[in-house]
């Protein structure tokens, strides 16, 4: 049975291109998601394998936000897709041990970090 993840991504086009590149690694996408309230929406319903979690989103939360409420309420694993890898980002995600595929990505990259944490 395909592993099931879940996009949330705020760019329509990054967005697809994520899609496309996850479904060709072998991955069913779930959904591909635009904000922080249809994260918290979506997963009072359905459960995703892992999650491919932006870290800046339009708008409050902010990705690293949204990344503590899963971690807390549902523990689904997480991989961060970011422009943002300044040192005040990497230092306030260094606590949630989430692996972070910097945008961007190489196609290997990525499938190295969602094979990685999802097998972990």
């Amino acid at each position: 049975m395909k592993k099931k993840i879940v996009i949330v991504e705020d760019e329509f086009i990054i967005a697809e291109d994520l899609k496309l590149t996850v479904k060709s690694f072998g991955y069913d996408v779930m959904k591909v998601l635009g904000s922080p309230q249809e994260v918290y929406d979506f997963l009072r319903e359905k459960t995703p394998d892992l999650i491919l979690l932006d870290i800046k989103l339009a708008g409050k939360p902010s990705g690293i936000e949204v990344a503590r409420y899963v971690d807390r309420l549902y523990k689904i694993p997480i991989v961060f897709c970011s422009a943002f890898h300044d040192k005040v980002t990497l230092d306030s995600i260094k606590d949630l041990h989430i692996k972070m595929v910097k945008k961007p990505f190489l196609d290997f990259v990525l499938k190295d970090a969602i094979d990685s944490t999802i097998n972990k």
